[in-house]
């Protein structure tokens, strides 16, 4: 629970310097919770990404275009 109360405080801080949040990303999100956590935040999120390792530019480019979702309009 320490890393979802993080994180909406991290979403907090944002609004509140006024910086937009277009998507949210989890790297292990619990179903469950990911709902009720993108209501209380009032974020969207679009896609998981997974471990990466070893970490790299590339790794991590590939797996951004394997994990998430090109239409942003998805819930």
């Amino acid at each position: 629970m320490g890393a979802i109360n993080r994180s909406l405080l991290s979403i907090d801080a944002l609004r509140r310097h006024q910086i937009d949040i277009l998507w949210l990303s989890l790297s292990k999100p619990v179903r469950m919770l990911l709902e009720q956590f993108c209501d209380i935040g009032q974020v969207r999120w679009f896609g998981r990404l997974p471990w990466i390792a070893p970490m790299s530019a590339d790794t991590l480019q590939a797996a951004f275009k394997a994990s998430y979702w090109r239409d942003v309009s998805k819930p």
